[in-house]
């Protein structure tokens, strides 16, 4: 596989043809929710990945938006934080030890944070290119391939507007969004350790659930809620 398929690329002059043409394309929804409040928390582990992500962030310019960021502890010192800093005025900033992968640092952070302050949420992590091919929820991704579906699925130019018009408006049912095809199925060895868990802590189980492979997406605020007095240990 050439090189390029397993490192991360800034495409900005192609990305900000993208950015400038969709919008144009969405000139209205961007005027309508121009104002709503959106919160980025973003988890950052690759150092290597900021020049590709910043891209993606890039595409929130149009909106009022805030960025979080979560990263290891023991990664302070390699992560560009000062260049994020600079990036994005009022970036917040916040160091956890490296355990349970994004979504502890993403459950830890929520405790500090004013839901209600907010329209909609994104929550991102800067996921991995290394890996040359992995078959996973019955598809085959290459290299970069893993990378590009959450990140363009999610905030990608093309869709970002959209994503955060159907978010916003509460006439819709829609709660969160995502790449259509990371929407999917947990096997049933998963489900089966999925419904154990939930039951030692007298929690509900609903079967054959959808899952959000890779925990990029978009949410209402009000459904991340209940997660901010879940019994959990860093265990």
């Amino acid at each position: 596989m050439p090189s390029y398929m397993n490192s991360y690329h800034a495409h900005s002059f192609l990305r900000k043809f993208q950015r400038n043409k969709y919008e144009k394309k969405y000139a209205d929804l961007i005027q309508k929710n121009k104002d709503k409040k959106i919160l980025v928390i973003l988890h950052m582990f690759y150092p290597q990945s900021w020049k590709e992500i910043k891209e993606y962030l890039l595409n929130f310019a149009p909106y009022n938006w805030e960025l979080v960021i979560t990263h290891p502890t023991e990664l302070k010192e390699k992560l560009p934080l000062d260049e994020i800093a600079l990036f994005k005025e009022g970036t917040r900033f916040y160091d956890y030890p490296n355990r349970g992968y994004d979504i502890a640092p993403f459950m830890r952070v929520l405790k500090e944070i004013d839901l209600d302050a907010y329209d909609i949420v994104f929550k991102l992590q800067s996921k991995g290119v290394k890996r040359k091919a992995i078959f996973i929820y019955k598809q085959l991704f290459f290299g970069r391939d893993w990378f590009l579906n959450l990140y363009e699925g999610c905030v990608g130019a093309k869709g970002i507007h959209k994503t955060i018009d159907v978010l916003c408006d509460k006439t819709r049912k829609e709660g969160v969004a995502c790449a259509a095809n990371l929407a999917v199925k947990d096997p049933i060895h998963k489900q089966h350790l999925v419904e154990k868990t939930l039951k030692n802590y007298n929690l509900p189980f609903v079967p054959n659930y959808d899952f959000i492979a890779g925990t990029c997406y978009a949410i209402r605020p009000e459904h991340l809620k209940e997660f901010k007095d879940m019994p959990y240990s860093d265990k």
